[in-house]
């Protein structure tokens, strides 16, 4: 059976990030477990993981060493983690963003104080600018097919990137937007496209506050491209809803 790690602190946040795991273990087809990276046993993340009658067990060493050295196994198909760590306290996404920047398997982020429904049913996919590997947005769109998700595709660009058809700005929209889905996602069922022009990280979370998404998943680049990375952090710094970051190369 696949696992998604429920990678826990010993804090009040361990709650959610167990609670987000279960919810996302459906759509893999997987179970969790619960993993507290230490040197004792926390009693907080142990309440968190028997709340929910999960597996869970206690791994001495560095947290991020040791998170990498699990996404080895191949029954491990992803990870939820919170926002915050006590490793970084006073750096949001941290550890989260090192381990997503470190494996190639989806790494949930959830806010402390997220609300979380009974299932996940909606997923947001954030892209900035023309997107140069489709991949990831095929891959979330199959994903969400599969375990019947509702999919919104928001694609934000400034408005020298959108090319001109015609004359009338609504009509080039309209061509813009199904030219993107045409090539980006041919024949995804219900798939939407929220096509925005505007600073990214602005417009991704007003269309976060419109969609009401239950999950917002964003590409996370291994490779060295800050402007991108600066979006997510920002983004992560002020999502209400847990944030699915997904490896790029």
């Amino acid at each position: 059976m696949s696992r998604i790690i429920a990678a826990v602190d010993d804090s009040a946040a361990a709650h959610p990030v167990v609670a987000a795991a279960q919810l996302l273990a459906p759509v893999f087809g997987a179970e969790v477990e619960g993993v507290h990276v230490a040197d004792v046993e926390g009693r907080t993340a142990a309440a968190a993981a028997a709340g929910f009658k999960i597996p869970f067990r206690t791994v001495p060493g560095e947290p991020l060493d040791v998170l990498v050295s699990l996404a080895a196994d191949d029954d491990v198909v992803g990870f939820a983690i919170g926002q915050r760590s006590h490793v970084a306290a006073a750096a949001t996404g941290h550890l989260a963003l090192g381990l997503a920047g470190s494996v190639d398997k989806p790494v949930l982020v959830v806010p402390p104080r997220a609300v979380l429904p009974d299932r996940f049913r909606r997923v947001l996919i954030a892209m900035a600018g023309v997107p140069g590997r489709a991949r990831e947005l095929k891959r979330a769109i199959a994903l969400a097919a599969d375990a019947d998700l509702e999919l919104v595709a928001v694609h934000v660009d400034d408005e020298s990137s959108v090319p001109s058809f015609s004359d009338q700005v609504q009509y080039e929209t309209e061509a813009y937007a199904e030219e993107f889905l045409a090539r980006y996602a041919p024949g995804a069922p219900g798939v939407r496209l929220d096509l925005r022009i505007g600073a990214p990280v602005e417009e991704i979370l007003a269309a976060c506050a419109q969609e009401h998404p239950d999950v917002l998943a964003m590409g996370w680049p291994h490779a060295d491209e800050p402007e991108r990375g600066e979006v997510v952090r920002a983004v992560l710094e002020r999502s209400p809803v847990p944030v699915l970051l997904v490896a790029t190369r």
